[in-house]
């Protein structure tokens, strides 16, 4: 009962990365496919829940590799997470020790193969790292709508990620070499591992969106939290702009009422045959303020 295919993170890193001979002889002869070069050892560098395949390489030349396998991508998480693995390989290796890093990243895209080399260079241009020392390649998981024969053969082993638990499918396949070995490698594991597998990945997906859930909410009841004391502040600034206005309105009706008493003292002391000049000096005000207040 094999529910679903090696493209599934959880089903991948179990299938490829689980301690045994037979996990690590499927491994190497996929890598040897993919990087076209003989693969002679691969060791696991994280094992435990983490989907991302990490591996260390050698190959029959005796150069070595820091790889990431990144399962099942659309192309936007692709380039971020890519370029994230790539920094974290190379950042874990010693100056006198580097090694060239790459990632292999399995995406839901029609454009069926392409890479990008990551390069650094200085202000002058001058490339800081050999070139080709950061590369991602990538690889379609739709772009297979051709026959078995007319496949190269990383088409090939896409094809049989995707069908490995297809008789129908996979027996077109039987008499491939390098996929026979990674079926022997799958008719070790039992229907209860698949299973298990399955469940752990429906599990962590729950869990992701349970996270995610927390986060938008937690979000949600700071940004709540926030509208609330900036409406408290805006409450107290509408206060006191309306106590503002208050005072301002008492002060317009005190000037208008010393006005007043000024304009009617005045007028008291021109009936009384006072003069302007006069009245001036009495208010201590300018004889043209007082005209204004009599005209």
């Amino acid at each position: 009962m094999r529910s679903a295919n090696l493209l599934n993170v959880f089903a991948f890193k179990y299938v490829f990365g689980e301690d045994c001979k037979e996990a690590n002889d499927a491994l190497k002869s996929l890598l040897t496919v993919f990087l076209e070069r003989k693969v002679v050892n691969a060791h696991v560098t994280n094992v435990g829940v983490d989907p991302i395949l990490e591996v260390f390489l050698e190959f029959e030349d005796n150069t070595k590799m820091k790889l990431a396998i990144l399962i099942d991508q659309n192309k936007v998480k692709l380039h971020r997470l890519s370029e994230y693995y790539l920094m974290r390989l190379f950042g874990l290796q010693k100056e006198y020790d580097l090694n060239p890093c790459q990632v292999i990243a399995f995406y839901d895209g029609k454009e069926s193969e392409f890479e990008i080399d990551l390069q650094f260079r200085n202000d002058d241009g001058v490339l800081l790292l050999p070139d080709g020392m950061l590369k991602i390649s990538v690889y379609s998981t739709q772009n297979l709508d051709k026959s078995y024969d007319q496949m190269n053969d990383k088409e090939k082993m896409v094809y049989y990620f995707l069908n490995c638990r297809d008789n129908g499918k996979t027996k077109m396949i039987e008499n491939d070499e390098v996929i026979q070995m990674l079926e022997k490698r799958v008719e070790t594991i039992s229907d209860d591992y698949w299973t298990k597998w399955i469940e752990d990945f429906r599990i962590q997906q729950e869990n992701e969106l349970k996270l995610e859930f927390e986060e938008a909410h937690k979000r949600l009841k700071e940004a709540n939290k926030r509208l609330g004391e900036a409406q408290k502040r805006l409450e107290e600034a509408n206060k006191q702009v309306q106590e503002a206005n208050k005072r301002a309105d008492e002060s317009d009706k005190l000037v208008d009422k010393m006005n007043q008493e000024m304009t009617l003292m005045i007028q008291t002391m021109l009936s009384n045959g006072m003069s302007v000049s006069q009245i001036a000096k009495c208010v201590s005000k300018s004889e043209e303020e007082i005209m204004k207040w009599i005209s």
